[in-house]
């Protein structure tokens, strides 16, 4: 049960971070698409890596982001580009 809670955690962190970038109207079914597809190894480093990407949108400064941040988002991207 307890593994159970914690994947639904993280899809829902997943989800909640996903929707800061994608605000329009399709952007809840986009997200819970991308989710979907996410495997579980991967879905905790691209939680942080939104949660990075989104934090630095915010302040306008995209510089700060790593190269492994980048590479994290790509992988999201492609995912998000299956889901439309």
């Amino acid at each position: 049960m307890t593994v159970g809670v914690a994947f639904a955690a993280l899809a829902d962190d997943f989800v909640k971070e996903c929707r800061v970038g994608n605000p329009g109207p399709d952007g809840e079914k986009a997200c819970v698409c991308i989710s979907g597809k996410m495997s579980g190894p991967d879905r905790a480093a691209a939680i942080d890596a939104m949660a990075r990407t989104n934090a630095a949108m915010a302040k306008g400064d995209t510089s700060i982001l790593t190269p492994e941040v980048l590479k994290t988002m790509g992988s999201v991207m492609t995912l998000q580009a299956s889901c439309t």
